[in-house]
């Protein structure tokens, strides 16, 4: 519990370094941006597997068809991973 709210006032102070870099034309205060969301969407994209692998793999397999909603769910993080690759593209040019 700890690490999410340090994660989340680490965010916090990214992106107002990242708004006060843009508004003082001084572009090496958005690294930080960069870097911390890098982070992010790797986590986006591996937190996914962990939670559909979670569960024995055999009867993760056996039980496809009850358990399909875990795969749709593990697209919402997928999704957000794109979109924060596509927004990191954007600032990095």
């Amino acid at each position: 519990m700890i690490f999410l709210i340090f994660f989340l006032l680490v965010g916090i102070v990214v992106n107002v370094l990242m708004v006060w870099g843009v508004m003082i034309e001084f572009c090496w205060l958005l690294w930080p941006w960069l870097a911390f969301h890098l982070v992010t969407s790797v986590v986006y994209f591996v937190a996914p597997i962990f939670a559909i692998y979670h569960a024995d793999y055999e009867s993760f397999i056996l039980a496809a068809e009850t358990e399909r909603w875990k795969v749709f769910l593990a697209l919402i993080p997928i999704g957000w991973g794109l979109v924060s690759i596509y927004f990191w593209i954007v600032i990095s040019k």
